[in-house]
């Protein structure tokens, strides 16, 4: 999973040149016929992919081609982690723990200490790391200091004291699905608990220490509460203080939880949204602190939605496949992968996306990241664009890109720009009216993406 800490300008998807103006989805010849629950890319050359039955594939050319190895095992494999090319790990069903040192052509068996289906694995450095999973009673967390070849297992419990229902209950079953670690010390586990009489309810916890110990930051919950009976299928650093969480199933913000500042609790978005379809969702990428990819069944159709704004809006992607995408993979912030089923793999290429970086300054960018706001004007036929934070002088460099919430390009009949300071106004006209209140802009300086924009017309006064 890439990890870019960054801040970034609310928007959505569009590329950079004329030919080029929406995500592309390039679909790669498939090497098997298994499911594909997992993938892994080291750099931008060598990749790695397993799934049901043992499946493992590898590529060493970007992937454009695969390769695929006999089965590891009866079992499914859950996760996968290399820390370099040769280096890497395989977790799975009933205790399948794999270590392999030339790149997936041999591989040994980790002893584990019970019987555990892990679900997870990652390392935050080329030594420390860890693997989560669970066993009959509780959740399984394991951690290993030297590269892998030892492993400390500690359990992840319910804390029955938090104020759910009844202090005198009995703990809950936990079972952990997913985590994201800042470092070494830093670290937060998804899933959900169950208990008997209330079933599932959705579980994240959190660690301080490397999980020698683990505080309980689930959401609040009553009896009543909408997301009982659904889990937490993937959980995410955004930066060193932000964090988000998706469940398996929700419509608009209903699958999406947002932590507080400094990732103490979390809580759904109290932003409305234009997304109204209900969906089952399988995993999360974000890149920076705004920009996401989630994969799922939207409408009984296979989808990838995005984000750009943490889940205030979000564009249909539209796939070029009717089979379900269980994981992705970014090798930078405009270039990933996305596995599924039946061995479908989708190279993706998005060259809108733009993160800055907080703490950098360079020629053009004040040290605060440009912002953006958009409205429209002139009976819905002109969009005034104001960009705040950018210092670029030559008026004629700038350019934009419109579209719709699935993706089509809006023409555009003229546009005009004007600079003050450390602010630019642009004004589109479009030949048609714009009648829905959902759109997206890109805005580009000297022919490079510069910011992403929604314009949510329901929140401003036309004029």
């Amino acid at each position: 999973m890439i990890k870019i800490y960054a801040y970034i300008l609310v928007g959505i998807t569009i590329v950079l040149q004329p030919m080029a103006v929406r995500a592309q989805f390039t679909a790669v010849t498939p090497v098997t016929n298994k499911d594909l629950t997992c993938v892994y890319f080291v750099d931008k050359t060598y990749g790695f992919a397993a799934g049901h039955s043992g499946t493992f594939i590898r590529t060493n050319d970007g992937g454009e081609t695969w390769i695929p190895f006999e089965s590891l095992s009866k079992f499914s494999i859950n996760d996968i982690h290399f820390i370099n090319a040769n280096s890497g790990f395989v977790v799975g069903e009933k205790s399948l723990f794999l270590r392999t040192n030339d790149g997936g052509y041999n591989w040994e068996e980790i002893p584990t200490l019970e019987d555990v289906d892990f679900t997870g694995i990652d390392f935050v450095n080329d030594s420390v790391g860890f693997a989560i999973g669970h066993s009959t009673s509780n959740g399984v967390f394991y951690r290993t200091t030297d590269a892998g070849k030892t492993w400390d297992m500690k359990p992840v419990y319910d804390d029955c004291d938090d104020g759910s229902f009844t202090t005198s209950q009995e703990c809950n079953d936990i079972y952990l699905m997913n985590m994201s670690f800042l470092d070494e010390k830093h670290g937060i586990v998804g899933g959900f608990a169950y208990s008997y009489d209330f079933g599932k309810r959705p579980f994240i916890s959190k660690t301080e220490d490397g999980g020698e110990t683990f505080t309980d930051i689930s959401p609040h919950f009553s009896r009543d509460d909408w997301y009982l009976g659904k889990e937490i299928v993937a959980v995410d650093y955004l930066n060193t203080h932000d964090a988000i969480a998706i469940m398996n199933a929700g419509n608009g913000t209903d699958f999406l939880f947002i932590s507080d500042y400094r990732v103490r609790n979390f809580r759904t978005s109290d932003k409305q949204n234009q997304f109204t379809s209900r969906g089952r969702y399988f995993d999360v990428q974000f890149l920076g602190r705004f920009i996401g990819y989630f994969t799922g069944i939207i409408d009984g159709h296979s989808q990838v939605i995005k984000t750009t704004d943490q889940g205030n809006s979000f564009m249909f992607l539209n796939p070029p496949t009717d089979k379900s995408l269980y994981a992705a993979a970014f090798t930078d912030v405009n270039n990933g992968f996305f596995v599924g089923q039946d061995g479908t793999i989708l190279k993706f290429t998005d060259n809108s996306n733009i993160v800055y970086n907080y703490s950098d300054k360079t020629d053009g960018y004040f040290a605060d990241p440009p912002y953006t706001l958009a409205s429209t004007k002139k009976n819905l036929t002109q969009t005034q664009i104001h960009i705040y934070n950018v210092d670029a002088r030559n008026e004629e460099a700038f350019d934009v890109v419109l579209k719709d919430r699935y993706g089509h390009v809006i023409p555009i009949k003229r546009f005009r720009t004007r600079v003050y300071n450390d602010e630019v106004r642009m004004r589109v006209k479009t030949a048609s009216v714009l009648n829905s209140s959902l759109y997206f802009y890109t805005v580009l300086y000297q022919n490079q993406t510069i910011i992403n924009g929604t314009l949510d017309q329901s929140n401003f006064v036309r004029n």
